[in-house]
């Protein structure tokens, strides 16, 4: 199973669109997204997108496909995840555009994990 872990605005403009997108996916892939709607509070929606699939068969290659799918059409429509799985470290980029932060977090990860034990550098960009 794949997940993706994007916060969205709390409202039904946002999750329509959300919904829109995994339409899309499903008519490009067959996979379709499950998804659970958190409230995190009045203005925020913590959506858990979750795709099930056999990964011994052909349709895991679709599954990835329709992951990679989530990240590219969320960032577009303005969705960030808040959690990146290990297979898409390289989105820290998207979400830390700025290089003077990039160098922040990177000092900060330095003095707390020298020998680089967490997180593999997953949200440094």
């Amino acid at each position: 199973m794949d997940i993706f872990l994007p916060l969205l605005p709390f409202s039904g403009e946002s999750i329509t669109k959300a919904y829109q997108i995994f339409e899309d996916i499903y008519q490009k892939t067959k996979i379709r997204c499950g998804a659970t709607i958190n409230a995190l509070d009045e203005s925020v929606i913590d959506l858990v997108v979750a795709i099930r699939f056999n990964k011994n068969s052909s349709e895991a290659e679709r599954a990835h496909t329709a992951l990679d799918m989530l990240y590219d059409m969320f960032h577009a429509a303005g969705f960030r995840p808040y959690r990146l799985d290990v297979d898409h470290s390289d989105w820290s980029r998207h979400l830390l555009s700025d290089p003077q932060t990039r160098e922040i977090i990177a000092s900060f990860k330095e003095a707390i994990d020298p020998t680089h034990l967490f997180s593999n550098d997953r949200y440094q960009g």
